[in-house]
């Protein structure tokens, strides 16, 4: 699960540097691709916490407690969403839900048998945050002759909602399905400070 979860997020990370944050845009440029570590925080993290091997490793609710670990509160992220299903304010390790063969399990200690597959869904999110990067200002026209110092204060942010399992026919998979018709949100501003 650990070199899944892995793979997928790098996946993830090159195709939105280089769809996404290489694009061109006007006072920022192409350097948002640096800045913006989200997608690579979430990979490092969930990869190093399910990496870990202990005498639970393997279990469902060894896996749900890492995953919470990497993205919960106290974890440095703190990402984690209540679980739309309960909505009790509280963010805890039951907000990464477990389906087993497609069904909620509420009890993971006690799952009798799976027939095909394990799924963990996260609901995640990031409010807007101002980067650490200074960007170098570019206004995009060139033709007016302006001659502009200064850097550009950016700030992103994030939501996404989606699920991460293993399929004894199929492998390891995600699914994002769960977050219905947005899969995948950010939003980037920029300021002149």
């Amino acid at each position: 699960m650990a070199e899944g979860w892995d793979g997928f997020f790098m996946l993830l990370e090159k195709a939105l540097d280089g769809q996404v944050f290489g694009v061109e845009l006007p006072l920022i440029g192409d350097e948002l691709k640096d800045a913006a570590r989200f997608i690579r925080d979430l990979r490092e993290g969930g990869f190093s916490n399910l990496s870990i091997v202990d005498a639970a490793a393997g279990t469902v609710p060894y896996v749900q407690q890492r995953i919470f670990e990497a993205v919960g509160p106290g974890s440095g992220l703190n990402w984690l969403l209540d679980r739309p299903d309960d909505n009790d304010s509280i963010i805890d390790v039951n907000d990464v839900i477990v389906k087993v063969d497609g069904v909620v399990v509420t009890d993971v200690t006690n799952i009798a048998s799976v027939d095909d597959s394990i799924q963990f869904d996260l609901y995640l999110s990031q409010d807007t945050q101002l980067l650490d990067e200074s960007i170098a200002f570019d206004i995009g026209l060139d033709g007016l002759g302006l001659d502009l110092d200064g850097n550009v204060a950016v700030g992103m942010g994030f939501q996404t909602a989606f699920g991460f399992g293993v399929s004894k026919a199929h492998g390891v998979y995600f699914d994002t399905s769960i977050g219905g018709s947005q899969d995948f949100a950010f939003d980037v501003s920029a300021t002149l400070p």
